[in-house]
């Protein structure tokens, strides 16, 4: 980095620092010390504030980018795995799936915010989380999703719980992988579906006995992030309704 373009990132930084100095700011339930932000109706830390304004500003999704944005605990976990397993078919058969061996938040990286637990009943009714107000997160997305249904996929928990192949189905088609005649009659769906099953997952000995190390590269990953609608790339959106 040259001293010009270090001059000019130490000056954003000082800007997003100014920024934050502004926003109203509550008690972290969980903390005696740290204070959350609101910024743009969510409460964020500090650290993960600066970096999401830093994405905001800095951040472009190229054309075939993928990002999962389902709220914290409406099904994160199962919709990794199955966007993972879709679209590394044919790089990994579900009998030698990274998901054998490995966490699916390793497989898919994450800049992921989970609301407290403590407390964490009244805070989520009055939208007071790291996650955001739940309704305000699902409004936007499914009002993106009819203005661009071509590039954004919403996934409703119970749909994808109650009618699994379809769904399953639906998001290889989204991501641009969808199964084959040949793949259907292989019993691929059903492979990858069976895979990525609650049953399956919690069962595997990396869940019971293994670590979560997201710092370690994976190949062919999909990028899961919280950010704005950008009019690039293509959203996922999964949650409870």
């Amino acid at each position: 980095m040259s001293k010009t373009e270090q001059q000019k990132s130490t000056a954003a930084d000082e800007g997003i620092k100014q920024l934050v100095s502004t926003l109203p700011t509550k008690p972290d339930c969980n903390s005696t010390t740290n204070l959350l932000y609101q910024y743009q109706g969510f409460w964020y830390h500090q650290f993960y504030l600066e970096h999401l304004i830093a994405a905001q500003t800095h951040f472009t999704p190229e054309p075939n980018s993928t990002i999962l944005c389902s709220y914290p605990k409406t099904g994160t976990t199962w919709l990794k795995a199955l966007s993972f397993a879709i679209t590394t078919r044919t790089h990994y058969p579900p009998s030698q799936s990274p998901l054998l061996s490995r966490f699916p938040h390793d497989c898919v990286p994450f800049f992921e915010l989970a609301p407290s637990i403590e407390e964490a009943f009244e805070q989520f009714c009055e939208g007071n989380s790291v996650a955001g107000p739940y309704w305000d997160h699902v409004l936007g997305y499914w009002r993106a999703s009819l203005e661009f249904p071509e590039r954004v996929l919403f996934v409703r928990y119970e749909e994808l719980k109650r009618e699994t192949e379809r769904c399953v189905k639906a998001l290889a088609d989204f991501l641009g992988c969808g199964f084959s005649l040949e793949e259907e009659k292989q019993g691929i769906v059903q492979g990858i579906i069976d895979l990525c099953s609650i049953e399956s997952l919690k069962g595997l000995d990396v869940t019971k006995n293994g670590r979560f190390a997201p710092t370690e590269s994976m190949p062919y990953t999909i990028l899961y992030i919280t950010a704005r609608f950008t009019g690039r790339g293509r959203l996922v959106i999964g949650g409870i309704f």
